[in-house]
């Protein structure tokens, strides 16, 4: 781990993500893996929280979370892009970009006639990247991008869904640079 602390200079840095493309590595600000070690009925409740339609309690445990780990880029395995606990675009390692249903305005134009009818959501309550990688301490990894009631088309949610769309490139980029 220290060996890689000495070598990680960043080249790209978007957001909370950091990447070192040349010597393939990146970390992430804001993980989850302090807030359950801590409390081992915090995994219950967030567990909870999830199974009952709600992310808030993990999204918090990651805004309060400041340790940044490096990882290479094979540690990545897949992400995905959730908006209100529902998918809206994953990819990984040996899987392609997909984007599912869509649910903004702003976005309607970004699958055309993939999607067909769709019902328009007028607000967010949260929007996260979803990191998996390969560290049994810290599994998945979450950024959370909107954690408030957001309508769809309010400048805040445009801006975090091209800083979602932003991160999915680069961890794309990761998943195919390894």
């Amino acid at each position: 781990m220290e060996e890689q602390i000495v070598k990680f200079k960043p080249t790209h840095s978007l957001d909370c993500l950091k990447v070192d493309s040349i010597n393939k590595m990146f970390k992430v600000k804001g993980q989850t893996s302090d807030a359950f070690k801590k409390d081992k009925h915090s995994i219950a409740k967030s567990m909870l929280a999830v199974g009952s339609w709600g992310i808030s309690k993990i999204i918090e445990k990651a805004m309060k979370s400041s340790k940044e780990k490096i990882y290479n880029f094979s540690d990545l395995h897949s992400f995905e892009l959730l908006e209100d606990d529902t998918s809206v675009t994953s990819g990984g390692a040996g899987l392609a970009l997909a984007a599912t249903a869509l649910t903004g305005s702003y976005v309607a134009g970004a699958v055309g006639g993939i999607v067909g009818k769709k019902k328009t959501k007028k607000v967010v309550e949260t929007m996260i990247v979803k990191l998996n990688v390969n560290d049994f301490d810290c599994p998945c990894i979450m950024i959370p991008l909107i954690t408030k009631s957001t309508k769809t088309n309010s400048k805040d949610y445009k801006e975090a869904f091209n800083t979602a769309q932003k991160i999915i490139s680069m961890l794309d980029l990761i998943t195919h640079n390894t």
